[in-house]
């Protein structure tokens, strides 16, 4: 999830996660566990690093850290709200109210009830804040840009790319020229620093041969000048080089 993983042991963590259910339900766990690391300003230098760079690739990761962030916002609100509004005899006759509905003895219909409340007023405001727009589904989160290949030792045209200030991920497509799908490395770098690195990619088919996607936050390109070192096993090393701006 944070990229952290060496190399050699990847390959063995994918595949338990399809043959194994309860491996994968862990993952999901640690997943949650991780989003609320992040929230609540747990994570190490590096972990931050990995978990900005890696973790947030997908979309599926996006959408539950925006849930997570939704959620905490919500239960300080409710809580902030209780203690300004909340006294005594409000309680008691809140009480008396449901009582009416669910026996003393029965405490444990009344805490399901509550809770079913609050999820699902935390499900609709979630829904209302962060569902996407129809601008956002054609492409104002995710910015795609394609970049030629042929750059195979760094001394070629720099790409202009210019980041929307809403955009969440920037996609590079790279073009490669081997005809069989391949498993690629791919690095992030500016001034001769390594600032990312991602494994096990591979190319899918394209109009003109295969492209691999490179998937990168737009928070993590600042403007700048970088470069995208592209290998794979029976592939000639490639470098695109880019310019950032905003």
């Amino acid at each position: 999830m944070l990229g952290l993983t060496p190399v050699q042991e990847l390959a063995e963590v994918e595949e338990r996660m399809l043959r194994d259910d309860d491996f994968y339900q862990e993952l999901l766990i640690a997943e949650d566990d991780l989003v609320d690391e992040y929230l609540a300003g747990k994570l190490a230098t590096e972990e931050l690093k990995g978990f900005q760079s890696n973790f947030l690739v997908t979309d599926e990761r996006r959408e539950k850290l925006r849930f997570s962030r939704a959620f905490k916002i919500y239960l300080a609100a409710a809580v902030e709200r209780q203690a300004a509004t909340s006294s005594k005899p409000a309680v008691d006759h809140q009480r008396k109210w449901y009582q009416s509905f669910f026996p003393a003895s029965d405490k444990r219909v009344l805490a399901f009830s509550a809770a079913a409340v609050v999820l699902v007023a935390v499900l609709t405001i979630s829904w209302l804040a962060f569902r996407p727009s129809r601008s956002s589904q054609v492409g104002q989160s995710l910015l795609a840009v394609t970049l030629s290949s042929g750059v195979t030792r760094g001394d070629g045209e720099t790409r202009r790319i210019a980041i929307p200030s809403d955009t969440g991920v920037v996609q590079f497509q790279l073009e490669v020229t081997e005809d069989q799908p391949l498993t690629y490395k791919a690095e992030l770098i500016s001034e001769a620093k390594i600032l990312m690195v991602r494994d096990q990619l591979s190319s899918r088919p394209a109009v003109n041969g295969r492209l691999v996607d490179l998937d990168i936050p737009a928070e993590n390109l600042p403007t700048g000048d970088y470069r995208i070192r592209l290998s794979g096993d029976s592939a000639p090393l490639r470098t695109f080089a880019i310019r950032i701006t905003r």
